[in-house]
């Protein structure tokens, strides 16, 4: 019997300057979850005025899900191309697709990245995880930006190191 193909809702998410994951919104799913009292939904203005965003921010990182794709691709972005880490993450209802920007503006690996590559030699792929990144500044005001892959398929919660 010929099998048909399920395909899951895609989350195409990217990290803000305060370290968590969003996705792109509308004004009209702004103002709904605004009258029902939601916040995460977030409004932004550009520097100009001109131009109005909105962000469904997810605090608690990714769906919980097994690892689906783990690559570098190629994207085009303000005419040049631009290599960027991606990593999906597919759970029950939803899959979760990251995009990690590869370098950084000087030209060196993004830290988020640096990071991964750290802990992905000891990730165990037939776990469920859940990615969740994370940015602060430290005592003299350099941002620090990380990632941790959390374990989610059993009683203690671990994450790798």
């Amino acid at each position: 019997m010929a099998q048909r193909r399920t395909t899951q809702p895609l989350n195409y998410l990217r990290i803000n300057k305060d370290g968590l994951l969003y996705k792109k919104s509308d004004e009209a799913t702004y103002n709904e979850s605004k009258a029902l009292g939601q916040t995460h939904i977030h409004k932004s203005v550009s520097k100009d005025g001109k131009q109005t965003y909105y962000h469904d921010v997810f605090t608690g990182g990714t769906e919980e899900g097994y690892l689906e794709f783990l690559g570098i691709k190629d994207f085009e972005f303000e005419g040049k191309k631009v290599k960027q880490l991606v990593i999906s993450v597919k759970g029950e209802e939803e899959t979760d697709v990251i995009n990690f920007p590869l370098y950084n503006t000087t030209g060196g690996l993004n830290l988020y990245v640096k990071h991964l590559a750290c802990i992905l030699p000891n990730l165990d792929f037939s776990r469920k995880i859940n990615i969740v990144p994370s940015t602060k500044k430290n005592d003299r005001g350099y941002v620090i930006q990380n990632v941790f892959i959390n374990y989610v398929d059993d009683d203690t919660n671990s994450f790798v190191e």
